[in-house]
């Protein structure tokens, strides 16, 4: 596993820049999840254990906002992660990730990225600046303003 991981780790733009070393540590420190089509990997509102990188197969991205139904925002595939606020924020996961096929992902714990990023603050921004994009990319995203949005009131055209 080290040296495909390492391999694979290098073509993911999340970790671009990464030091050789510091590539080997998160290899080290990931564990390999295999998921069946349907199965829930985490769920929205759950402690995060770390950050998942999508090494084969895809997930579909699920939220449900406080007000409105449960909607498909994205889909994930090969060489991209999920769980990243977890590793800056330390908080719950945001969405619920389900496996679309089989699909086999790499757990980072937490504690091996929070050290790169203390050892680099350049990184821990680059990082910052991933989850930001992507916060950005969902709240433009007119299905779910739509599903989460009130329904308008009735228009009466003779009032």
């Amino acid at each position: 596993m080290p040296g495909n991981a390492e391999a694979f780790f290098r073509t993911v733009y999340f970790f671009s820049g990464l030091s050789d070393a510091e590539l080997h540590t998160l290899v080290e420190s990931s564990e390999e999840v295999v998921s069946k089509p349907g199965r829930s990997i985490i769920m929205q509102g759950m402690t995060m254990e770390g950050l998942y990188v999508i090494e084969r197969g895809s997930v579909a991205v699920w939220i449900k906002p406080k007000k409105g139904e449960t909607t498909q925002v994205a889909t994930l595939g090969a060489g991209e992660v999920f769980g990243e606020r977890s590793i800056v924020e330390l908080g719950t996961a945001g969405a619920t990730i389900k496996a679309i096929e089989d699909t086999y992902l790499f757990l980072i714990r937490q504690e091996a990225f929070t050290k790169i990023m203390a050892d680099d603050p350049s990184r821990r921004q680059f990082i910052v600046d991933r989850i930001a994009e992507r916060r950005q990319r969902l709240a433009s995203n007119p299905e779910i303003e739509r599903k989460a949005a009130p329904p308008a009131p009735p228009t009466n055209p003779t009032a």
